[in-house]
């Protein structure tokens, strides 16, 4: 049976055609030589959780049951009828060059294996093949277009898979069609261009009209562009006319090509992404438009023989980028340029699910006038007010000193501004579709940008650090954020690139410059808030401006001044400085340091190719871009954030170094590997590095000065030098037993795992947790026959579901948990006990030194047990109290009052801590607590160590609430200690187990009132405890997550948003019910 594959491309069209046969001979990844993909630098990532950035490929699994969607850097795979993110397919892929992108998935119609598109430089590795399930993986690799694999697509009956993509190195197409179930290439062509040459059908589609697939059967196959053309399964070369396909298919193309289908919901219809399935004569149409003056985004179900769609979707936010349905049609998806990807039915059009990224875009930000304060926003403008350049309010600020994440916002904030000493910028489309930023006064254009990206922010500065004449900033749809002169003075009436900023995938859509024009921030769709220095300018030497090269870096285009160094159209650029030409870009893309050892006016070597002959050239350099990466880069999820160095030093909240992790790859044809920040606490947690950058305006100087400040200076670390992250890779850990789902009689069972040390650093400690708390019992470590360390440990279960971890640590880093879950079933179910609570409560005001005296501490403590001791007989059955105030809260009662609790408390009990006073650190950085009897002289024998407390927590077998009122910073004993992280930020990791309620920022002052007789955060405790509104789920109880909720805002309104509680428990550890809601029935 004949096949035909119909091809259309858009972006790399040029006629005539030409074709030629090629090698089915992939070359090895071995043979690419100028690029090591296995030891490519780690690069430090933002894990959302979804895309933040255009969505280009999506399939459903044949039963309905996952989502799979190609997002450039990962692919994810959702879980349809959870909606839970179930995987993210991380494989090569280069940050900076783009290199590995990921295009576009497919399931193989059995459901058993995903295939995605990926770009790859040999072409060896460009089909990735996952077996479902098993992610982290990649299970074969398939040869396919070298360069960039942006399609794939099965036939119907999984016998046949297509492909497509574009040849970076040629600037060709290629294409493959297989015979799948034994990965044998049926046909393959390199084209230059595709053209149906058929007069009757002359018709140009829209330039973004896409589509690549077989259609829904197996007998045709059909990729939608600017140009249609055919392949015929009978020759596997290219037909000539549409004669040669089946009938359906041509009435289909007829409908098209005469512009009698479809009828779009819409005017002016652009960018429209397709799913065709001529088996069920439907077709999914996705885009944008107009409605009167306003744009509109929406989706469509249409009926092949039917020019009217039969149902619409109208709920997109933005620019959709892809369509696909399910197997029957019953589903559609549809996913934006922002990375959103709505799942609906396609009977009613209504919204089954959306999938959206932890990453809300950022589309303004505003440096306050006065102070430390960024404030941005992430809501857009609705369409009647959304305007180029503005597209958002100022909702929420973050102060850059004190690390507080705050709903309030100053009043005067620098914004983007369009005007300035009498110019002002303008951006005009032009007729040949390319936009021109001008710089305009009186009326007249002075200099102007030329760009086909359409700019999407645009700003000047005030001038006061740059050193160019008029300073402008553009950034473009593509993602480029550029620094140029408008009025660069060499009469070219151009502006010139003075400093390109590095950034992600996403889109900047806002700029802001510092009162001391030190540091630009720019707010981008990926989440992203980059802050850059505007200092030191440099002016490195290039040769990538006034020409203009095609993909084989053939000239195309020059200015007068490259014409009379000798450069002419059509020289091929072979040699740069005696390195391949291509092999200097690809370095250069990557690492900004390779362009910036050249300088302007620098006479170099450029080895060209003319006619076919070698010719020479001493070039000499002209005046380019510096290239420059953030100094910080902030990025904020709900009420969770984290501050980092491009080196991957951090400050962050509780939870925030979950949200970004290091990507490692290890090979072009393997999967890569994430490594969450949180793995690397003991070495790259640094809120004094971030001091100092901020300080110091550059990350190098800034690291430098901050280990110069501490008693045992570190060395500097730089986690994008690969060998420095080898040394401190992190220890993994293969639970070997038990499986997760097995049922136990016994109460008792053996916990096994194999663990190696990637790194070689000795495994420090290995610590078993049930349901988040740590186990006590002897364990036996073995060797095993490879080299790696093989636990054993006997635990005990409680009735019902447990929770195991296992998790190990060298001294620079912990593994990720190895979790099962399992359960206990005794033969005879135990009878329901009450638990008992054991409470601690330390409040000190009087002091021995009486300068340290406090107000309310001792009353803060007093009311705080007094208000668990009403639980008795609701909650628990029996609550103990022991009381330490004023002169009763020395250093010797508070270790006894420890020990008290570990004496007491069972695994079915909770223990409660309260530490109300002051907290005072050493000329070394450690922290204590600051009892009755301390003297600043004598820390270590009149304090306690917030180690002691730290281990008190490991110790104890049941949970563990610690609420802590007391100053982080610890000034008190004048000690000039820079290292200013939060002193108790170890005690929620995994491994420890502890849950923490602290009453403020490790940098904000935490603050009491004379009408309330205590601190807010007491006063909000209280109350909280005290109001069934506290009872978010009417359950009858009060939560850890409900009792959070409750002292985050009644905080935040007791003090008018000046002081922020902060609430964290390890990911180890459920939320679960803390005490009985006021007027609930007793349990």
């Amino acid at each position: 049976m004949a096949v035909a594959l119909v091809i259309a491309c858009s972006a790399f069209t040029t006629a005539p055609a030409q074709t030629r046969n090629i090698s089915r001979e992939r070359p090895d990844i071995a043979a690419l030589g100028r690029y090591d993909a296995g030891n490519s630098p780690p690069a430090l990532e933002v894990d959302t959780a979804g895309f933040s950035h255009a969505v280009r490929g999506l399939a459903f699994s044949p039963d309905d049951r996952l989502l799979a969607a190609a997002g450039l850097d990962a692919v994810r795979v959702w879980n349809l009828q959870t909606g839970r993110l179930v995987a993210t397919l991380r494989g090569f892929y280069d940050h900076k060059a783009g290199f590995g992108s990921a295009f576009d998935v497919a399931f193989t119609p059995e459901g058993d294996s995903l295939v995605v598109a990926a770009g790859d430089l040999t072409g060896a590795a460009s089909l990735r093949v996952y077996r479902v399930g098993a992610w982290d993986e990649i299970e074969d690799r398939v040869a396919g277009p070298r360069g960039m694999a942006d399609n794939v697509a099965f036939s119907a009956d999984g016998k046949l898979l297509a492909s497509s993509g574009y040849n970076s190195t040629t600037g060709t197409r290629e294409f493959f069609v297989y015979d799948w179930p034994r990965r044998k290439v049926l046909g393959s062509w390199v084209k230059d261009s595709f053209e149906l040459e058929d007069e009757a059908y002359d018709h140009e589609f829209n330039d973004f009209l896409t589509y690549f697939g077989f259609a829904g059967g197996s007998t045709e196959a059909l990729e939608v562009g600017a140009d249609i053309n055919i392949m015929s399964g009978r020759r596997w070369q290219p037909v000539e006319t549409l004669d040669e396909v089946t009938p359906k298919l041509s009435k289909f193309l007829d409908q098209v090509f005469e512009e009698t289908w479809p009828k779009y919901p819409a005017t002016d219809p652009d960018f429209l992404s397709l799913d065709v399935r001529m088996d069920r004569e439907l077709c999914l149409v996705a885009g944008n438009g107009t409605i009167g003056r306003r744009s509109v985004y929406w989706a469509a179900l249409y009926s092949t023989r039917r020019a009217d769609p039969l149902v619409v979707y109208r709920n997109l936010r933005y620019v959709p980028q892809a369509a696909a349905l399910n197997r029957d049609c019953s589903l559609a998806a549809v996913a934006d340029v922002f990375g959103d990807i709505h799942i609906w039915e396609t009977k009613t059009g209504k919204q089954r699910d959306l999938f959206r990224s932890q990453a809300d875009a950022v589309f303004r930000v505003g440096f306050a006038a006065e102070g430390d304060q960024i404030a941005f926003g992430v809501h857009p403008y609705g369409l009647d007010r959304w305007a180029a350049n503005s597209y958002a309010d100022l909702e929420r600020s973050f102060d850059l000193r004190r690390r507080v994440l705050s709903q309030r916002v100053e009043e005067r904030h620098h914004d983007a501004f369009a005007e300035q000493g009498g110019y002002q910028l303008q951006v005009k489309r032009t007729e040949d579709d390319a936009f021109e930023t001008r710089l305009v006064s009186g009326g007249r254009v002075v200099s102007k940008l030329v760009t086909f990206d359409q700019p999407y922010c645009w700003s000047f500065l005030r001038n006061q650090r740059t050193g160019l004449r008029l300073p402008v900033v553009v950034g473009t749809y593509s993602g480029d954020l550029v620094l140029y002169d408008a009025l660069p003075g060499d009469g070219k009436g151009e502006f010139a690139e003075r400093r390109v900023f590095w950034a992600g995938a996403g889109l900047f859509t806002t700029v802001s410059e510092t009162t001391d024009s030190r540091m630009l921030a720019a707010g981008n769709t990926d989440g992203v808030i980059r802050l850059y220095s505007l200092e030191n300018i440099e002016p490195w030497g290039t040769i990538d401006v006034g020409i203009r090269v095609d993909a084989r870096n053939v000239v195309l285009e020059l200015d007068d001044a490259m014409r009379r160094q000798g450069l002419r159209v059509g020289d091929r650029l072979m040699r740069f400085q005696s390195e391949d030409y291509a092999a200097f870009i690809a370095r250069g893309a990557r690492d900004p340091d390779v362009f910036s050892r050249f300088r302007e006016g620098q006479v170099t070597r450029l080895e060209i190719l003319r006619d076919g002959r070698p010719v020479e050239l001493d070039f000499r350099l002209p005046r380019g871009p510096d290239t420059v990466e953030p100094l910080l880069s902030l990025y904020v999820a709900g009420d969770d954030w984290v501050l980092w160095t491009p080196a991957g030093y951090y400050d962050a909240s509780f939870r925030g170094d979950e949200l970004i992790g290091w990507r490692v790859n290890r090979g072009l044809d393997e999967a890569a590997q994430y490594f969450p920040a949180i793995q690397f606490r003991k070495t790259l947690y640094r809120p004094d590095v971030i001091d100092e950058v901020l300080r110091t305006g550059d990350p190098a100087r800034g690291v430098a000065a901050a280990n110069a400040a501490l008693p045992r200076p570190p060395e500097a670390i730089d986690f994008r030098d690969r060998r420095q992250f080898n040394a401190s890779q992190p220890p993994v850990v293969q639970l070997l037993a038990p499986k997760s789902g097995e049922v136990f009689r016994e109460r008792s069972t053996v916990v096994r795992a194999k663990i190696d040390s990637p790194s070689g650093e000795a495994v420090r400690t290995i610590k078993v947790l049930v349901n988040g708390r740590p186990v006590e019992a002897k364990a036996v470590v073995r060797e095993d026959s490879e080299g790696s360390q093989v636990f054993e440990r006997e635990i005990a279960l409680e009735p019902g579901e447990n929770q195991i971890a296992v998790v190990a640590a060298t001294a620079d880093a912990a593994s990720q948990p190895a979790e099962v879950a399992v359960s206990y079933a005794p033969p005879v179910a135990p009878p329901s006990v009450m638990p008992k609570l054991y409470v601690l409560a330390l409040g000190c005001s009087k002091y021995r030194d009486e300068s340290l005296n406090l107000r309310y501490a001792a009353a803060d403590a007093r009311a705080f047990a007094e208000t668990w001791q009403a639980q008795q007989g609701g909650f628990y059955r029996e609550v103990s109290v022991k009381l330490l105030l004023d002169d009763e809260a020395t250093s010797d009662r508070l270790r006894d009052g420890m020990d008290w609790l570990v004496r007491s408390a069972t695994q079915h009990d909770v223990a409660v801590m309260f530490l109300s006073g002051h907290g005072v650190r050493d000329q070394r950085s450690n922290y204590y607590l600051a009892t009755h009897d301390i003297d600043p002289a004598r820390l270590r024998s009149t304090a306690v160590p917030h180690s002691d407390v730290m281990q008190l927590v490991e110790d104890m077998p049941c949970n563990v609430l610690l609420f802590v009122d007391t100053c982080h910073g610890g000034g008190v004993t004048g000690a000039k200690s820079p290292y200013v992280e939060d002193p108790w930020r170890d005690l929620v990791a995994d491994e420890v187990g502890g849950i923490i309620f602290a009453s403020s920022h490790p940098r904000e002052m935490s603050l009491e009132d004379d009408q309330w007789r205590h601190g807010a955060f007491t006063k909000a405790f209280i109350d909280a405890l005290g109001d069934a509104a506290a009872d978010v789920n009417r359950d009858g109880y009060i939560s850890v997550n409900e009792l959070d909720l409750q002292l985050s805002d009644r905080v935040k309104q007791l003090t008018a948003g000046r002081q922020h509680p902060v609430t964290e428990k390890p990911a180890t550890i459920r939320n679960f019910n803390l005490a009985k809601a006021p007027g609930a029935a007793a349990p």
